[in-house]
């Protein structure tokens, strides 16, 4: 190892072609100074929580909204064991039963309520998500992510529609 900041001087003599046996006229010297030292090396970065839904905060949320979730900033091992994904509401609320997985690309962890469950109208629902730990790295989510929505007061009956085609409809 080279010490930083420090000026060097390298001579090459009595090198030889290999093609022609011919020594170096004379020797080849040059100078060099180090930089102030070797790059720092920069700790992995935790993951993160980019996105969740239902929104932070969001009111109005359908009673029979079966996935929450959160996206990552990176891929993510299988949200199992220490790690946890849980929703809950204070009492006499029951908090929801569910499973959780991730999408094929690790980033999207999503909680599905059990089937044939709802939430509660007119309840504040916290997301909690801990120990989530990135897939590359191992490290885990910096502190547990949290997040609250509030349900309104009916399920969403709204059937849904195509609005756009690809490629587009001709006549």
């Amino acid at each position: 190892t080279l010490s930083p900041l420090t000026t060097y001087t390298a001579t090459v003599s009595g090198a030889t072609s290999l093609a022609t046996g011919l020594a170096l006229a004379s020797p080849a010297v040059w100078r060099f100074t180090t930089g102030e030292g070797a790059a720092p090396v920069i700790p992995p970065v935790p993951p993160t929580v980019t996105a969740v839904t239902p929104a932070r905060n969001a009111a109005g949320v359908a009673l029979n909204n079966a996935l929450i979730s959160a996206n990552f900033s990176e891929a993510m091992a299988a949200i199992a064991g220490s790690a946890s994904f849980t929703v809950s509401c204070a009492a006499p609320c029951t908090s929801p039963a569910g499973t959780v997985s991730l999408d094929p690309t690790n980033r999207i962890a999503t909680f599905a309520m059990a089937s044939g469950a709802s939430l509660s109208p007119s309840t504040t629902y916290t997301a909690t998500v801990t120990g989530a730990r990135s897939l590359a790295t191992g490290l885990a989510l910096a502190s547990p992510y949290v997040w609250q929505f509030r349900t309104g007061l009916l399920a969403d009956t709204t059937r849904p529609r195509v609005i756009l085609t690809v490629p587009a409809t001709t006549y």
